[in-house]
């Protein structure tokens, strides 16, 4: 017995902008999202349909930070599994050293604000998922899975 496409099982897939400069890691402060409002976190966005993976980091890179990425300067640093209740997500962290254009806000009702951080000193108020990520990627774990239902 076949499967009906419509009804196989999906997955939401995520993509994620680790930018590096000078030892330190990007992230913006969340708001008016419904989710970690007020945590900083990386930077990224869902996949959309008929969207592949690369083509999703260039366009969140420019949606949300007006910058242009190269994927051939992205390299693949992490996944990350997540089982929540009624859904499962796929998570991909690309590390980026280089891109086009200056670093802006361009979704400041989302976004209260940038800041550089240093790696081994994260702040305080950063999302569990952000400060799992990329404590793993400084210790070269490229995949991790977690189950919300826990």
């Amino acid at each position: 017995m076949s499967i009906d496409p419509k009804d196989r099982f999906k997955i939401v897939v995520a993509v994620h902008l680790v930018l590096k400069k000078d030892g330190k890691v990007l992230l913006g402060k969340r708001q008016n999202t419904g989710w970690a409002d007020g945590k900083f976190h990386l930077f990224g966005g869902h996949v959309d349909q008929g969207e592949l993976v690369l083509d999703a980091l260039k366009r969140e890179g420019l949606e949300e930070l007006g910058i242009k990425i190269d994927p051939r300067e992205a390299k693949l640093v992490h996944v990350r599994s997540v089982l929540r209740s009624d859904h499962s997500r796929l998570h991909i962290y690309f590390e980026i050293h280089r891109w086009e254009r200056e670093l802006e806000i361009k979704e400041p009702r989302l976004c209260s604000e940038l800041g550089w951080f240093d790696v081994n000193n994260l702040p305080e108020n950063i999302t569990r998922d952000s400060l799992e990520s990329l404590t793993f990627i400084e210790k070269n774990i490229n995949f991790h899975q977690t189950d919300h239902n826990e």
